[in-house]
């Protein structure tokens, strides 16, 4: 886990939505976001929290 880089707010309310979504046994989530908001390091963010407790199911 890089302790350098943060999600910025707008970021952690978009992985506590992917949090429900996921808690709610659905197995994908949208992200939708402007351009040059993060998409990226989101996703990076969300799949360093959830891949390691097996919650996201690749396949």
């Amino acid at each position: 886990m890089n302790k350098g880089i943060k999600p910025r707010e707008y970021q952690k309310e978009c992985l506590a939505a992917i949090d429900k979504t996921i808690a709610r046994g659905e197995k994908r989530a949208l992200v939708v976001m402007a351009s040059g908001l993060g998409k990226t390091y989101t996703a990076a963010f969300a799949v360093e929290k959830f891949l390691p407790t097996n919650r996201l199911d690749m396949y």
